[in-house]
């Protein structure tokens, strides 16, 4: 974009910009995990979602702390990203800032909601 078109497009441009640089504060994570997740590990996460029944074993349960205690963070976006057994890969669909809050989702879904 040349100089010229930027003064006169400014608040245009700008407005561009500060768009697609928010796009990962406004990623809904729940309908994410409700659309990506929620199949298999259920709509609070306790492994027991509908689709999730038909593995063995079933998909894990978020909202207990031997879980959320078990996995770091780490293990969590490597699952999402890449898959892990059953669960299919998700980093072709979910950028890094996307999988990070489908991470912090998980840990809400524990007993202790995250802290």
């Amino acid at each position: 974009m040349s100089r010229s078109l930027v003064a006169v497009a400014g608040v245009a441009a700008v407005l561009t910009l500060t768009t697609a640089f928010d796009a990962p504060l406004q990623f809904d994570v729940e309908a994410e995990y409700a659309g990506k997740c929620a199949m298999c590990h259920g709509e609070k996460g306790a492994g027991d979602g509908p689709a999730g029944a038909a593995f063995n074993p079933n998909p894990p349960d978020f909202s207990s702390t031997e879980y959320q205690e078990s996995r770091t963070d780490e293990e969590l976006t490597a699952s999402i990203a890449d898959g892990n057994g059953a669960m299919p890969a998700f980093k072709a669909q979910l950028s890094d800032d996307a999988i990070a809050a489908v991470v912090a989702y998980i840990r809400e879904l524990g007993p202790t909601g995250g802290r």
